[in-house]
């Protein structure tokens, strides 16, 4: 049993991640992706906790530019301490500061009266990103749920929403690699794309370099997980599996779950390691 997209307090997720390592450990995973949005901070703390029955590894979650739907694009198995992806991701955790501002504006507009303070205690050493804006109502009473703060104000294209920006899908790829990492697209399902636009979409993704696509996730159904690792496998990539877990902010996701049925560990793990070695 793995996991390869598990998200952590230093982003959107509810447990540290020691408690992320402790969870994966109880529930009997041999391994488990730490991939936060935007931030590697994480990684050495799992890395810290971990045992000799689960492997932890490094992972982070990029959100490329792209239409009609969302790319978010995972790094595995880079070094967190490599120079020029540090200086990328303090790039990246500006943008996501500019962003907050704007939309704390446009809440402030809507009679939302949330701080940068609140947001900050609220995150910890985390970073700050829409998931604490929606909290942060609920705990104010201005809202009943974290799916009513998204609804009425912070969805995309709801009042308050401001798109972050973005790396083109070639600079996120190239950077991915510098660090010595595989870069695989999170999600497809979410690009909002016909098998057909999807094909052609990911052969022109792996001209650029893409490594690998996330068959298995919570959004996908089991025939949709089959119809990606097919696609995956015609075009020589690696196949990925994950949840996407966030702890108590996605409750209906479970760390370990997601449906259909991914091949055995190694046939995941291994030709990632080897993709990303070939990077080095």
């Amino acid at each position: 049993m793995i996991d390869l997209h598990a998200h952590t307090s230093c982003s959107d997720g509810s447990l540290s991640p020691g408690e992320l390592v402790a969870e994966a450990e109880a529930l009997g995973l041999s391994a488990i992706g730490v991939c936060d949005h935007d931030t590697m901070v994480g990684v050495p703390l799992a890395w810290a906790r971990r045992s000799n029955h689960l492997q932890v590894v490094s992972g982070i979650e990029i959100s490329v530019e792209f239409r009609p739907g969302t790319f978010h694009l995972l790094g595995y198995h880079f070094d967190p301490r490599h120079p020029r992806f540090l200086d990328f991701v303090r790039q990246l955790q500006q943008w996501r500061m500019d962003r907050n501002a704007l939309m704390l504006e446009r809440l402030q507009a809507c009679g939302v009266a949330v701080t940068e303070d609140e947001l900050r205690e609220l995150a910890g050493d985390g970073q700050v990103g829409r998931p604490h804006m929606a909290r942060l109502m609920v705990v104010r009473g201005m809202v009943e749920s974290v799916a009513e703060a998204f609804q009425r104000y912070l969805r995309k294209g709801g009042p308050c929403y401001v798109s972050k920006r973005r790396l083109q899908a070639r600079a996120a790829i190239d950077l991915i690699h510098s660090a010595g990492g595989a870069a695989v697209v999170a999600h497809p399902v979410q690009l909002k794309l016909s098998h057909e636009a999807l094909a052609a979409q990911v052969e022109a993704w792996q001209r650029l370099g893409l490594d690998g696509m996330e068959a298995w996730h919570s959004d996908h159904t089991p025939e949709m997980a089959a119809g990606y690792a097919a696609l995956a496998k015609r075009l020589g990539l690696c196949v990925t599996a994950g949840s996407d877990y966030h702890g108590t902010v996605k409750p209906k996701v479970q760390l370990g779950m997601f449906p259909g049925e991914p091949p055995e560990d190694a046939a995941v793990l291994e030709p990632l390691l080897a993709a990303a070695e070939r990077w080095r």
